[in-house]
């Protein structure tokens, strides 16, 4: 049985920065512009004025649309991604706006909206272990590693038909070999190609045995597609 203590914690409280029609998986990381006001107070107040940012946790949460009016809390969705920021950039013309690289760390549920200008701060309850945390010593249920090992290597098949001989194809078939368990599904479906539907499925789900389920057809259906396109490449 997988242990499900989290060794490693994010606030119990932070600033939500949502993200239109968009999905940040933990592990993963995401450019964001930020240009709606109360997004870019919260870059302004907990990320721009400091000196030592890239410590500093931000909730990304999906929103679904783009409100004219700027944030819309009957939008955002329920679950979302504590991250950091890696990069950030400001540009002043032709309208102020942040370009923010972000990097997930795991799944938080929304528990209480505590303010909502100058931007939205929420208590947080964390629902998972952090993307990278080791799972080396974690006994897992044996339908979750066959599952594990089935995701692995449909994922490396699919490497394998980029037909890339690029020094980052050779991480990345690394790392698909490396990842923890609970950090497996999440990632992937990240490189893939996926809706904001499908993404957001992957998301809300906490439990791992489940997530490695969904993640499977996603990674599949990106095999299929990539055969194809070989296959008509071969012919052309």
């Amino acid at each position: 049985m997988a242990d499900a203590v989290n060794k490693l914690s994010i606030p119990s409280r932070l600033p939500l920065l949502p993200l239109d029609n968009g999905v940040l998986l933990p592990g993963s990381s995401l450019r964001i512009t930020v240009s709606d006001p109360r997004s870019m107070n919260l870059v302004e107040s907990c990320l721009w004025s400091k000196t030592h940012w890239k410590g500093t946790f931000v909730g990304v949460i999906p929103k679904y649309g783009q409100s004219k009016n700027g944030i819309d809390f009957t939008e955002m969705h329920g679950i979302g991604t504590a991250a950091t920021v890696q990069e950030m950039s400001r540009r002043s013309s032709p309208r102020p706006m942040y370009s923010l690289l972000v990097t997930g760390f795991c799944r938080f549920k929304v528990a209480d909206v505590q303010q909502e200008v100058p931007f939205p701060v929420a208590d947080v309850e964390q629902l998972d272990k952090f993307a990278f945390e080791s799972d080396t010593g974690v006994e897992y249920e044996s339908d979750v590693s066959v599952k594990a090992e089935q995701l692995r290597q449909s994922a490396q098949e699919m490497v394998d038909l980029l037909g890339m001989q690029l020094p980052i194809v050779a991480k990345l078939r690394k790392l698909i070999n490396s990842l923890p368990v609970q950090s497996l599904p999440d990632i992937l479906i990240s490189l893939v190609r996926a809706s904001f539907e499908e993404r957001l499925e992957i998301l809300d789900t906490v439990d791992v045995h489940l997530r490695l389920k969904k993640a499977l057809p996603l990674v599949a259906r990106q095999v299929e597609s990539l055969k194809k396109a070989n296959a008509a490449a071969s012919d052309a």
